[in-house]
């Protein structure tokens, strides 16, 4: 009964997460840690839930458990790294994501790593980046109150410090979509991220421009061409 609970548990909260809903993923997960605190995995999912919800110091505290459970596995080793990456704790970064880089077997994750070493490696680019990154994290906040005008000037903004994160890149690419209706640029902006970044996330907004493009030009409505520098 107890392992069919956590599989209904595990289904809700993936759920949620690929809903971005990350209240609901932290209850579900919080729920199987306390049941299952010894397992691989447990504190990694919940970590990512937290991690989405903006409780980094949380997060931080049940990634470094989950090591203690399960050894040092590349994905965990990367979370960490990028938790302290955009939390202004340069030295923590670095020896996180060079262990992550010795656990990569893909090339591509690889060079991403080596890049952000590049940065970590170098303290006045640091600066940048985290000043960037505060670009964004205001520029996402405006976004989530739908004041995209602004959110826009701060995410360009944020590129010129910050040319590496790949979500600057996804919320460029969700306010053509969404409130310019401009498939095209948010297609350009798209590709981007998705040469900075996995995330599911990244992947579905591609197939929902994909998707506008497509209908747009099946009922011969005119498409505008990306915007320049997207």
């Amino acid at each position: 009964m107890l392992l069919l609970t956590r599989k209904l548990l595990e289904r809700f909260a993936y759920n949620a997460l690929g809903m971005q809903n990350y209240e609901k993923a932290i209850t579900c997960f919080r729920k199987i840690v306390d049941a299952f605190p010894d397992e691989k995995g447990t504190h990694y999912n919940y970590a990512v839930s937290l991690i989405g919800a903006g409780k980094t110091g949380e997060a931080e505290i049940h990634l470094i458990r989950e090591i203690a459970v399960s050894g040092q596995r590349y994905e965990v080793l990367l979370a960490l790294g990028e938790l302290f990456y955009a939390g202004n704790k340069r030295s923590s970064a670095e020896t996180y994501l060079k262990k992550a880089l010795e656990h990569c077997a893909d090339e591509k994750a690889a060079r991403l790593l080596r890049e952000k070493l590049a940065v970590t490696g170098d303290p006045e680019r640091y600066r940048d980046m985290i000043k960037g990154y505060g670009l964004f994290e205001e520029g996402a906040r405006l976004l989530d109150t739908r004041e995209w005008e602004k959110a826009r000037t701060l995410f360009l903004e944020a590129l010129k410090l910050d040319p590496g994160n790949p979500m600057t890149y996804n919320n460029l690419g969700v306010i053509a979509l969404n409130h310019e209706n401009q498939p095209e640029t948010a297609r350009a902006y798209f590709e981007k991220a998705s040469h900075l970044s996995d995330l599911m996330i990244i992947k579905r907004n591609m197939q929902k421009a994909v998707f506008h493009i497509e209908k747009a030009r099946a009922s011969g409505e005119k498409t505008f061409p990306a915007r320049e520098g997207a």
